[in-house]
């Protein structure tokens, strides 16, 4: 089976996300590439929205025109603030 619109995966993460806080007592799961999805489970009591803290340069200033990233391994409530 493959996946390939964004849209069919979007689906899939978001179906597990709502079973999973509706059915269980899962402690944590991770994503990356679905930000949007922060805001269907803004409401939900049984959700609790986190990030890993980084500090991003700028790619400009790393002179390559990549950015570079320093993960701090400090787990922050709230959602991840978007550059």
């Amino acid at each position: 089976m493959s996946l390939r619109c964004d849209y069919c995966r979007y689906a899939i993460a978001s179906a597990v996300l709502q079973h999973l806080s509706a059915t269980t007592d899962c402690c944590m799961l991770f994503a990356t590439h679905y930000a949007a999805l922060t805001a269907e489970v803004a409401g939900n009591a049984r959700v609790a929205l986190g990030y890993m803290a980084a500090i991003v340069g700028d790619a400009e200033a790393d002179g390559n025109g990549a950015r570079s990233i320093t993960f701090l391994y400090q787990k922050r409530s709230g959602v991840c603030p978007s550059r």
